[in-house]
Formats: structure tokens, sequence, C-alpha cells
């Protein structure tokens, strides 16, 4: 798994590659939650070049996005294709956040 983290338009965009399990979810967490907490809590996350996610991926994905939201921010999904949007639509994620095809259909922050 690889993890590139911008600064674009206003927003933290964390994109990720590869596979998101219980071997690499703690690390991606820590990266995020440290950009997080100093303080970028408007967040997009971009998975169109993630090829799998896991339990524990989800379960960091959701520590991220309740982490910016009380902070005050938002956090979006972008880029779900495949079988990692299958398993973010069935564990009830799309739900929760506002997802979108790629990070240009992202509203622009005010």
């Amino acid at each position: 798994m690889q993890t590139t983290i911008t600064e674009e338009r206003g927003y933290l965009l964390i994109r990720v590659n590869g596979r998101l399990d219980s071997i690499t979810s703690p690390y991606f967490e820590e990266d995020c939650l440290t950009k997080v907490d100093a303080g970028n809590v408007f967040a997009v996350l971009d998975l169109s070049e993630l090829e799998y996610i896991s339990s524990a991926g989800l379960r960091s994905i959701l520590v991220l996005g309740k982490k910016a939201k009380s902070g005050g921010g938002n956090f979006y999904l972008c880029g779900l294709v495949g079988v990692v949007q299958e398993v973010i639509s069935m564990a009830g994620f799309e739900g929760f956040f506002h997802a979108f095809p790629t990070f240009a259909d992202i509203p622009e922050r005010k």
C-alpha cells in the first residue's frame, strides 16, 4: 500500500493504492490522523487505485472520517470502483460519507 497526501482545492487529498488490510491500515491510519489532528479536517479519500480493502481498512476509514467530522470538517470519498466500491457499499459507508466519482466532482470549498 502507498499513501500520497497533498493539499488541493482546500482539501486534504489522500490517495491510496494497493491493499488496505490488517497489515497496512495501521500505517494508513497513523499517517492520515496526524494530518487531521493538525487541523486538516476537510478531507477527501481517493480510492481509485485501491485494489483491495478489508474490514480493518474499513475501520481505518471510519476512524478518519469521524475524526474529521468531529473537528468541524467534512470527509468525502471518491474514485470508488470494482470490488472496493462493492465493499464500501455493502458496509453502508456511502450513507455515512458522501461519495463522488472523481475528485474533480467534489464541490469547491468556500
